[in-house]
């Protein structure tokens, strides 16, 4: 059994479960939020607030993500209760003279986390703006001062912009989570930078990544689930390539859904796996999949409804759609919804859903074959010059003109940024300047290495507008070249 409460503007959802009590207070902020010269911000706030709670006998996390930050404890009701109360305390009051010490924390996390999987997808996809920013390190940590953080507080970490799920045999005694009141904050999406259709870029080595984004329904989780399971059958049970093959569907906002898929295998046999996942893909397309598949699916999930744990299992989707202020789904409405599937409804949404994927193959290798447009790794055009610096130890040159900045290489390669398109400029002390374009393009220019260096930064600092600039903490003596 499940139930909403609302106490003091916060949303509480108590799903009724024997056994310990678990809590998850999620706020509607993450990694999308931000800009290049805030990344980090959430994590450094999330970290903050829980500095004051120390170590507990229970277990306790926070968890920063793409568009949702949660503090989540498990215990007995009362360490449950303290521990909502604890964090509640500690957004009122935020550790300040922890600042220092949590970049630095952070920054000793991020040397030891593994890149995000499908973050060069995302920045494709995107670049430096809304999800696309979540693929980029956290820059913004050098400049972040405590007001910042504390106005980012103020208008993210409010009762009326979370959503508390209680799962446990009853709600607590005592619960009481004293935020402070505010708005609700909706999801800001960003256009894609693709136009629609199958695209493919190269990076890395061995596996294969693949993305769509597609309209949120019940028809489009038993889709991801076929094309999953198509996958570790094909690549891992037949073919012998993969250890790993799979993909998963992950709501993004209130309308639309993304569908990421992942298939690794040995260097040598990358090519052969590539072939046989694009095969696959294909064939899914065009609708060559039996009947049975589907109805295996839709009759598995309509008998997981008997299941004791139905209404725990839907309880994170259900509280995150009310944040977000999607339309969650009863229990009626998901099970009617399952009913009306059929093969030919997940056949026409399959030739419409797998015809617009962004695909990342290994180094070396393309798509081309399988009608899958490259993605472009240079820039279509350069900036009118008013003056060119040329690199001191190689045949490229940095085009320099008021409106933007360009590299040119030896064979004719070309990546611009134009100041009007400029998301932010990374400005280090030695000189050092990166400039990131709205289109996903990266330049950076080093002066020591162009002739009139100086001159070239110079450029640089007087075209960008201030609000741009992220200033970077002095690097290591060997950084500089």
């Amino acid at each position: 059994m499940s139930q909403w409460h609302e106490v003091a503007g916060l949303r509480i959802l108590h799903v009724e479960r024997d056994g310990a009590t678990t809590a998850n207070l999620m706020f509607r902020v993450g990694q999308a939020d931000e800009l290049i010269g805030q990344r980090g911000i959430t994590h450094l706030l999330e970290h903050l607030v829980l500095f004051p709670l120390g170590l507990r006998d229970h277990h306790s996390n926070g968890q920063t993500g793409v568009t949702i930050t949660n503090f989540h404890a498990t215990g007995t009701p009362a360490e449950v209760v303290t521990f909502l109360r604890d964090v509640a305390a500690s957004v009122r009051d935020l550790p300040g003279h922890r600042l220092a010490s949590e970049k630095s924390i952070l920054r000793t996390e991020a040397a030891q986390r593994s890149p995000w999987m499908f973050g060069d997808l995302s920045q494709i996809r995107y670049g430096p703006q809304g999800e696309g920013v979540a693929s980029y390190a956290e820059l913004g940590l050098d400049q972040l001062t405590l007001p910042q953080v504390e106005w980012w507080r103020d208008h993210f970490l409010t009762a009326d912009n979370a959503v508390l799920t209680v799962v446990g045999p009853a709600l607590p005694e005592g619960l009481e989570v004293d935020l402070p009141r505010g708005e609700a904050r909706a999801i800001e999406t960003v256009a894609s930078l693709l136009p629609r259709g199958r695209h493919c870029f190269t990076s890395g080595a061995g596996g294969v990544l693949f993305q769509t984004v597609l309209e949120r329904s019940t028809a489009a989780t038993v889709l991801t689930e076929l094309v999953s399971r198509e996958m570790y059958q094909q690549l891992r049970l037949e073919a012998g390539y993969s250890y790993t093959a799979g993909c998963g569907y992950e709501p993004r906002d209130a309308t639309t859904a993304v569908m990421s898929g992942y298939a690794d295998a040995l260097e040598e046999q990358a090519a052969a796996m590539m072939g046989r996942l694009v095969d696959l893909l294909a064939e899914l397309r065009w609708g060559r999949f039996e009947d049975s598949a589907v109805e295996e699916i839709v009759q598995r999930r309509l008998a997981s409804f008997d299941q004791p744990d139905f209404e725990v299992t839907r309880a994170s989707s259900e509280a995150f759609d009310v944040l977000i202020g999607a339309s969650a789904l009863t229990a009626e409405q998901y099970r009617a919804n399952l009913e009306a599937i059929t093969p030919d409804v997940v056949r026409r949404l399959a030739a419409e859903v797998l015809d617009d994927v962004l695909v990342q193959v290994p180094a070396g290798t393309s798509l081309d074959w399988a009608g899958y447009a490259e993605i472009p790794a240079f820039s279509e055009h350069r900036v009118t010059a008013d003056w060119i610096a040329a690199s001191k130890d190689n045949p490229s040159a940095l085009h320099v003109a008021s409106t933007g900045l360009s590299w040119v290489g030896p064979q004719g390669q070309e990546i611009t940024v134009e100041y009007a398109q400029c998301a932010a400029c990374l400005a280090w002390p030695d000189g050092r300047r990166t400039l990131f374009g709205r289109d996903g393009f990266t330049l950076s220019v080093e002066p020591t290495l162009v002739e009139h260096g100086t001159e070239v930064v110079a450029a640089i600092d007087a075209a960008v507008p201030a609000q741009l600039v992220v200033r970077m903490a002095p690097r290591p003596p060997r950084c500089r070249a």
